[in-house]
């Protein structure tokens, strides 16, 4: 089912929408889980909205693999990215240090940055959010780029037909933060493979009649009857 570009935590707190180049995605449902059509080669983002009047910590992953630093996803013990009340931020990459990010891209599962590490799949396919709220007001350094700055303090199995790879290296700025966790986090994950495994799978319905095709009708043919 076609749930529209953005998808919403149970608590309203965040929001997050796909983007490939500059447009956002259809995001659909399916069976509780929230999915999204992956475009291999191409290289995409995924927007994270603060709908809360504080400050949250978002920790992201990508195939089970934290997006801010080279480990295992881990919503307890990784550190995440500080956005301001009613901000938001885009992360477009595999963060490399303060200064850079390297792309998030579409591709094959055996060139993904979670088999390139670990020669481990079996995540593949799937962006993960956890949000933390924060128990008090602290003063901070804002690390601009459209939210807050990062808070710093196996057996390869087949997971999807797609997983991320690192494309092209972008200057994105972070600085430091200091930030008290209040509770646990909300979660969130948008999972992703091609339209084509999507309409097999059912999650993406089949495409129905178009009145307007564009196509020649073809009335030439019923003179020759």
């Amino acid at each position: 089912m076609h749930i529209g570009t953005v998808v919403k935590s149970d608590d309203g707190a965040i929001q997050v929408g796909i983007l490939i180049g500059d447009a956002r995605q259809p995001l659909y449902r399916h069976n509780g889980r929230t999915y999204v059509a992956a475009r291999p080669g191409q290289s995409y983002s995924f927007v994270v909205d603060n709908s809360t009047g504080g400050r949250l910590e978002v920790i992201t992953t990508v195939d089970g693999r934290n997006t801010l630093k080279n480990e295992p996803g881990d919503s307890q013990a990784n550190h995440g990215l500080v956005i301001g009340p009613f901000d938001r931020y885009n992360f477009v990459g595999w963060r490399l240090d303060d200064f850079r990010v390297g792309e998030f891209v579409f591709g094959d599962p055996a060139s993904s940055v979670a088999a390139l590490t670990t020669d481990d799949t079996s995540n593949v396919g799937v962006i993960g959010i956890a949000a933390y709220r924060e128990r008090a007001m602290t003063v901070y350094r804002d690390g601009g780029n459209l939210g807050g700055p990062v808070y710093k303090g196996g057996g390869a199995t087949r997971g999807g037909s797609v997983g991320t790879g690192m494309g092209t290296i972008q200057s994105n700025y972070v600085g430091a933060t200091a930030f008290i966790r209040n509770g646990d986090p909300v979660i969130m994950a948008v999972y992703y493979d091609t339209e084509e495994v999507l309409r097999a799978r059912g999650i993406i319905a089949p495409a129905g009649p178009n009145p307007f095709p564009g196509a020649v009708t073809g009335y030439g043919r019923l003179t020759e009857l």
